[in-house]
């Protein structure tokens, strides 16, 4: 009765996956295909292609039926000790290395009553502590550094009655009271430890209505609270209004202040799905909204510029096509799957192919790509890629240890280096054997440019690290420090120099100081800036409309408000594009410097105009694609006109020869790929290699490595050789020009150094500060100490001085080309986006890729072509080359990966969610079933599949699942006596409640069957046993137990709604497990007979319920 083989074909008929298990038998290896005694699991094997299987699992178990040892597909061993009592709790699990190198072993205490983890140790003997109350509830968590006397983070619960009008609190015992003040919804408290030994604390409160669902996110601010979000539900319980984040004085739940009421209402249809969604009025008191119509397996969005969109979806809801409408036309993308519901092609809206080939295991082995050609993927037994062959058949080789963690890269390049980079974990460097903390992390790393070694502390943050860079015959040593608080937040950087810069944080969490380079930083509710205070009396203030959208920046003197070094205004549209910006200085309105500009858009939202007094206007055109296809300004003597040749590029032209309409795979060979510009009107030149990087532009020579990183350029102004660290950063930069050498050692984001000497760097998040030549702004002159004031894009306009004069300014044009570019001895000082111009190249270096802002776009494929499902959704998500999906006054490209939207982020300490704590001390084997209600939001009636689905996973297929409840009804005899009125197996086989599980979620085709039989579940053995949970909270109550079959029914869903509604304790399905186990190991009693649970052999679990 249990499945042996599971299997998919497609339309043809051939097999696409299959999975075969074996059972019982011996330890890993299981009996024969086919064969079986009691239906243990122990090995299952997939097939991978031809004739071809691997072992997908390997599986050995104790007498108790716990699961002892795992074998992945390359043999890594995992054993998993239990508690010697029950033989259910697993204590100890140890992880094979291998190589020699000594295990990995994490352990595990419990509170064997309540069920729940106590105690668990990492892999370094780390100790983190879990305190709970008497009903199960998480009260405190004691990490590594904490004590009992100040825990990392405590937890206390109110539980709210309204219809009593009561208010429950429970101290951190669980001890009750009550209280009959105005009843608010029901919530949980935590703090979190800010310094390890001091009283202070992050406090949060979420509020949660009677289903689980929260209504309101009350966080400590600066100055009293921040509401970050509130919510309220229609009645049919789906969320009708989301508020902005607001302040407020008290953390009690209640309305927003007068003024404060900024919220998005939704509306939906009959089936529940959103069909009106109203944004809070902008600026000007606007109001714009989103639309959506639904038919069978189309969808309809009208954006609030009144733009449509037209989703196409399968039957499985899967989306195949994209319906994109600008300036009336309708471009169409399609995209195909594999029958395992891989993304398997992709058709552009100009007729160019992508294709993905997959092996059975789901693993893709091919990617056929029109940029960047022919990518092919080799796997080892557990999925790890081992071997990749570029379209330049260029070879890159990896290997792992058992935990499958990557030990080598090898590019065979004809380089002498094998291997190009290594990985060390586990124990420290010979060089650094005082490093700590480094099980189970990366100890040392050896690559190209020299090398790096790691130090953690007892929470795993980098304590230090050195950076070692080698480079013509010299090595050096670098070493850089961070120091933490209880939060995790860095609060101290210490750098190779010996230099230490502090930071501090206010009562939200947020940034609020960077002594000696920021006097103060104020925030917005939602955590925008609103006062940035540099150090040398500069301050820069922001302004924002309703919805959160920058509206006015402006950086000026403290001491002198009159000195206004910076005052921009911004428009933005329904969709958030920036259609005006006003430079409101007073600047004469042709100057160079004059910022005010105003933009237009297709509907696409790519911007088709640009225009400021200050320089001209220009025009960019774009096809089906994203490829710009067109950029210039009017010609002379037009008033408009922009006398730059790299403005007016005229006619651009894509895919070369070929073209950029119907492209399929690039061999090795082809011209350049579809989204590849390779000429201009003006007559520019551009060639490519097979993989899709740009080889040449003009007299420009660039050349690769086997990852795609430009490794040397060769230019008018001399040669560049750049070489790159194992995360693919640059390193070292050497440029020969003439007979001068210059070589630039990126150490870190925050150290560098050029012509010899540090550079140091100071940083607010991604947001860089200050630049500093000197140990210390004390010691530092006034040419010697950088600020940067950014734009909204981070790019840094202007630039001051430690005394705040203005020593720089730049100004550019969209995409990043400066225009008005003040004093050009600062060439290097993270201009455009806050990243490095090469001026060398005229490249901008983004970390994975370089950009040419002159053509508005990067010189490489995007890297993330090999991640095919970032690329579904529209047109312009399979570009290769356009930058910040052609909208560079809204969006930025931060690591040239992924554009993003230009709202700077703020930096914020880790805080996690009360939530996503909890789930950190859940036993693996254990379900609380009343979290699951919560989880799921489910009424009365929804509430037995809801249960059931803790049971069991929802069957993949439905004929399956009918033939295999025929098979399993003999075998889940605990159910099927009651449920399906059959006799069956011994009842020696169900000997605890994880057996149950176990058996249900192996079968996994019950939820139908249960669903249909609300009836005859209400007799089941399960329903007796939960029945015990919510019996033992209703007896404490006072109150009788109900008789008929409906009414148990309701006493059984509504006792357990009310108890997530908080309005009795929340019992842990652990409890009713130790209950089960305790009538199986007394004899096995009937499970049926429910005034057994209720009789006097059960008294001493009955405490709960008190």
């Amino acid at each position: 009765g249990m499945p042996r083989r599971h299997y998919r074909t497609n339309a043809q008929g051939d097999i696409v996956s299959e999975t075969r298990s074996y059972y019982d038998g011996p330890a890993y290896q299981g009996l024969p295909f086919g064969q079986l005694t009691q239906g243990q699991l122990h090995r299952q094997e997939g097939w991978v292609e031809d004739k071809r299987y691997v072992n997908l699992t390997r599986m050995a178990y104790d007498a108790f039926g716990n699961m002892t040892g795992v074998l992945d597909p390359n043999g890594g061993s995992r054993t998993i000790q239990y508690d010697p009592l029950f033989h259910s709790f697993p204590e100890k699990e140890t992880i094979e290395v291998g190589g020699g190198n000594p295990d990995l072993v994490i352990a595990a205490s419990y509170n064997l009553g309540l069920g729940v983890v106590e105690t668990n140790t990492d892999v370094n003997g780390n100790r983190t502590a879990y305190r709970y109350d008497r009903f199960g509830r998480l009260v405190s968590v004691v990490k590594p550094g904490d004590s009992e006397l100040w825990p990392t983070t405590t937890y206390a619960y109110t539980l709210s009655d309204p219809l009593a009008k009561l208010i429950y609190h429970y101290d951190s015992e669980g001890t009750l009271t009550t209280t009959t003040n105005r009843v608010t919804p029901s919530a949980i408290q935590t703090k979190a430890r800010e310094v390890s030994g001091h009283a202070g604390t992050f406090d949060q409160i979420q509020y949660v209505d009677g289903l689980g669902r929260e209504l309101a996110h009350i966080q400590e601010g600066d100055e009293g609270f921040v509401v970050n979000q509130a919510v309220q539900f229609n009645v049919r319980g789906i969320v009708r209004t989301t508020g902005l984040p607001y302040k407020t004085s008290s953390a009690e739940y209640g309305a927003p202040p007068v003024g404060e009421r900024v919220q998005i209402e939704t509306h939906y249809d009959a089936m529940g799905r959103e069909v009106v969604r109203t944004n809070p009025p902008d600026a000007e008191g606007m109001v714009t909204r989103m639309t959506t119509a639904y038919l069978p397996l189309k969808k309809t969005t009208v954006d609030e510029n009144g733009i449509p969109k037209t989703l196409l979806f399968d039957g499985q809801e899967r989306l195949r096509e994209v319906h994109e409408t600008n300036e009336g036309e309708i471009y169409r993308t399609r995209y195909a799957y594999h029958p395992l519901g891989h993304l398997e092609q992709v058709i552009d809206a100009q007729e160019s192919v992508k294709e993905m080939i997959y092996d059975g295991l789901g693993r893709r082995t091919t990617l056929k790509d029109p940029d960047r050609g022919l990518m092919a993927y080799t796997y080892d037994d557990a999925g790890n890629v081992t071997q990749t062959v570029d379209n330049k058949d260029q070879t890159i080789v990896y290997t792992y240890d058992k935990v499958n963690r990557i030990l080598t890269e090898d590019f065979h390049d004809g380089a002498n280096h094998h291997p190009d980079i290594a990985y060390h974990y586990d124990k420290p460097s010979p060089d650094y054997p005082e490093a700590t903390q480094v099980k189970g992390n990366l100890g040392w790393v050896e690559d190209l440019s020299g090398g790096a070694f790691f130090s953690y502390d007892a929470r795993g943050n980098t304590t230090w690290s050195v950076k070692w860079i080698t480079d013509e015959g010299v090595s050096k040593n670098y070493r850089l420090g961070a120091e933490y608080d209880a939060l995790g937040r860095v609060v101290a950087t210490l750098y190779p120099d010996g230099d230490r810069v502090e930071y501090r944080y206010n009562q939200g969490t947020l940034l609020k100081q960077i002594p000696g380079y920021v006097d103060r930083i104020e925030y917005a509710p939602s955590g925008q800036y609103t006062h940035y205070v540099y150090a040398n009396g500069i301050t820069t203030t922001y302004d924002y409309d309703p919805r959160n959208r920058l509206r006015q920046l402006t950086t000026q003197s403290t001491a002198s408000p009159s000195s206004v070094l910076q005052t921009l205004s911004y428009k933005v549209d329904g969709v958030g594009n920036i259609t005006h910006i006003t430079d409101q200085r007073g600047v004469p309105e042709n100057a160079p410097e004059n910022a005010t500009q105003t933009f237009q858009y297709d509907d696409l939202s790519r911007l088709t105009q640009a225009e400021g007094p200050g320089y001209g206007r220009i025009t960019y055109q774009y096809d089906k694609i994203g490829n710009m296809i067109f950029k210039g300004s009017p010609p002379h003597p037009h008033p408009q006109h922009i006398d730059d040749p790299l403005i007016n590029l005229g006619v651009m032209a894509n895919g070369g020869v070929a073209g950029a309409v119907g492209r399929g795979l690039k061999r090795p060979g082809d011209p350049p790929g579809p989204h590849a510009v390779t000429g201009t009107e003006s007559g520019l030149q551009f060639a490519y290699d097979d993989n899709g990087n740009m080889t040449q532009h003009n007299k420009d020579l660039y050349e690769w490595n086997a990852k795609d990183r430009l490794i040397q350029a060769t230019t008018e102004k001399g040669t560049s050789e750049y070489v790159y660290d194992f995360r693919g950063q640059r390193v070292i930069k050497k440029v020969q020009s003439g007979g001068a050498k210059e070589n630039v050692y990126y150490v870190s984001k925050e150290y560098e150094i050029r012509e010899g000497n540090p550079v140091k760097f100071i940083f607010d998040g991604d947001r860089r500060v200050a630049r500093i030549d000197q140990n210390s702004p004390s010691k530092a002159s006034m040419e010697k100490l950088l600020f940067y004031h950014p734009d909204h894009l981070g790019s840094a306009s202007v630039k001051t001085n430690s005394t705040g004069k203005e020593v720089a300014r730049t100004e550019f044009y969209p995409y990043g080309r400066p225009r008005n570019w003040e004093n050009s001895k600062l060439l290097f000082s993270y201009d455009y986006n806050g990243k490095e111009l090469d001026n060398e190249t005229e490249l901008i270096y983004y970390g994975a890729r370089f950009f040419q802002p002159n053509l508005g776009r990067f010189i490489s494929v995007d890297p993330v072509i090999e991640i095919p499902e970032e690329q579904i959704g529209g047109s312009h998500l399979g570009q290769s080359y356009l930058y910040a999906v052609g909208n560079p006054l809204t969006f930025i490209d931060q690591d040239g990966k992924r554009a993003k939207h230009s709202k700077r982020k703020t930096h914020r300490g880790k805080v996690k969610d009360i939530r996503n704590l909890l789930k950190t001390v859940q036993i693996r084997n254990i379900k609380d079933l009343a979290e699951t209600l919560k989880e799921k939001n489910r009424s009365r009636e929804d509430y037995l599949p809801s249960l059931n689905s803790v049971l069991s996973q929802i069957a993949e297929d439905e004929q399956f699942a009918n033939q295999e409840l025929e098979r399993s009804i003999e075998k889940l005899s605990f159910i099927g006596k009651v449920i399906f009125k059959i006799g069956g197996a011994p009842n020696d086989r169900i000997h605890n409640l994880r057996g149950h599980l176990l058996y249900l979620q192996e079968s996994r085709k019950f939820t139908k069957q249960i669903y249909r039989r609300k009836e005859e579940l209400i007799q089941s053995d399960y329903y007796s046993e939960i029945a015990l949970l919510a019996w033992r909270g209703h007896r404490g109550m006072g109150n009788p137990f109900p008789t008929t079959e409906e009414e148990k029914l309701e006493f059984f869903t509504d006792i357990i709604l009310k108890d997530v509604r908080g309005n009795f304790p929340s019992f842990m399905a652990k409890d009713f497990y130790l209950s089960s186990r305790s009538w199986s190991l007394q004899g096995r009693k009937e499970v049926g007979n429910l005034d057994w649970f209720l009789s006097e052999e059960q008294r001493p679990y009955n405490n709960v319920g008190q």
